[in-house]
């Protein structure tokens, strides 16, 4: 399983070979991760410094949703400037094909940070 990097310009989030996802948060002002799951479980809720990096989301083998990236956020997440829509958000599915994930960049519900997904593995099938 190839190691995969999400970057939102603010964050950037990696899926590692033992199917992790860490996440970098590029920007020069704080992010809130909040997390939607249909399947497995993944940490929810995460504050992320301005530039902080190297963050694991400490998801389950078979984790299945999306990571949704908002910004200007009170302490628990209750407001943000960027709450509701727009956000950018990013889909990540390692239930459907076991040993493969599946992910995307989704800008359906508009777009607040910019995002980036890498893979640090040597081949990326």
């Amino acid at each position: 399983m190839p190691l995969l990097r999400f970057v939102s310009l603010a964050a950037f989030v990696a899926v590692a070979a033992a199917q992790s996802i860490i996440v970098d948060n590029l920007c020069s002002v704080p992010v809130f991760l909040f997390t939607q799951t249909g399947f497995g479980s993944i940490s929810n809720n995460v504050h992320l410094a301005a530039g902080q990096t190297g963050y694991g989301m400490g998801i389950s083998s078979n984790w299945d949703g999306a990571i949704n990236v908002g910004t200007g956020c009170n302490s628990d997440g209750s407001s943000c400037t960027t709450d509701g829509t727009p956000f950018s958000r990013a889909e990540f599915n390692y239930y459907a094909v076991p040993g493969s994930v599946t992910y995307d960049i989704s800008l359906i519900y508009g777009f607040n940070v910019g995002m980036k997904i890498s893979s640090a593995g040597a081949s990326c099938a």
